[in-house]
């Protein structure tokens, strides 16, 4: 007996195994996620104040008294956010992120993974290396400090994977690849010197932002992107932070 079976029925009936049958994530790909997700009670988000104040464009007025053509500018004050990311390092809930994010701020707030909110200061800045280390006004609940990777040389095509804090990311986990070690990068008058370059693609607010590897491992801080690659970004590694940390926390020798 033959059956007149459509394209149409046949496609609706592999659609139907398709929605029944759950294909089970293999325990490596399990893992991997869930050492991501628990990386997340590491980051924190950051809000800059920047206040200052701001000309208007110039404007003729005519002096009545002398007939003379003036130029008068109106100066206001005026007020602005700047958003990134950072990374707690320590159990007192010590957080790193770029000097560039937090610049000029005359607030800076903390918001963590569990949406508690506190004010932080500056405890140590190192702006040649674009490395700033903040002190919550108060700890956190629950906080994770980040487990540095081990101090053995980076391979190229190793996984890495970023947790977005942008408008565009924000809360998302991205994977790329190592594709650099050592690597420099000019950006906005500064040159960045041993970097490591990734796939991966970071946006406003995604500065000093963590890179992780596949065991949830602490590799860098997210510093900037080449422009005409988007595909393209860089980070410090974790080590130099290591070492300016130590450096911060250790008493100065004379």
């Amino acid at each position: 007996m033959f059956y007149n079976i459509s394209m149409k029925h046949v496609l609706i009936a592999i659609l139907m195994i398709m929605i029944s049958v759950q294909i089970p994530i293999s325990s490596a790909q399990g893992s991997i996620i869930f050492a991501i997700e628990r990386s997340k009670n590491s980051v924190v988000e950051i809000t800059s104040e920047i206040g200052g104040l701001f000309r208007s464009k110039p404007t003729a007025v005519k002096d009545a008294a002398t007939g003379r053509i003036l130029l008068a500018q109106k100066v206001g004050a005026a007020k602005y956010t700047r958003t990134g990311a950072g990374v707690i390092i320590d159990n007192s809930g010590t957080v790193v992120t770029n000097a560039h994010t937090v610049e000029g701020a005359s607030r800076i707030t903390l918001t963590f993974n569990n949406g508690e909110t506190v004010n932080a200061e500056v405890i140590g800045s190192f702006p040649d290396e674009d490395i700033t280390f903040l002190k919550p006004e108060k700890q956190a609940k629950n906080i994770q400090p980040v487990i540095f990777v081990k101090p053995t040389p980076l391979q190229l095509r190793t996984r890495v994977f970023s947790i977005g804090y942008s408008d565009v990311l924000k809360g998302t986990i991205a994977e790329g690849k190592i594709t650099g070690i050592g690597k420099n990068m000019h950006s906005k008058n500064k040159e960045y010197a041993d970097l490591i370059q990734v796939s991966l693609s970071i946006y406003k607010g995604d500065s000093g932002g963590p890179l992780f590897n596949e065991y949830g491992e602490f590799l860098g801080l997210l510093v900037g992107s080449l422009q005409k690659t988007s595909k393209t970004s860089y980070a410090i590694p974790a080590q130099k932070i290591a070492g300016l940390y130590i450096k911060m926390i250790s008493p100065s020798k004379t």
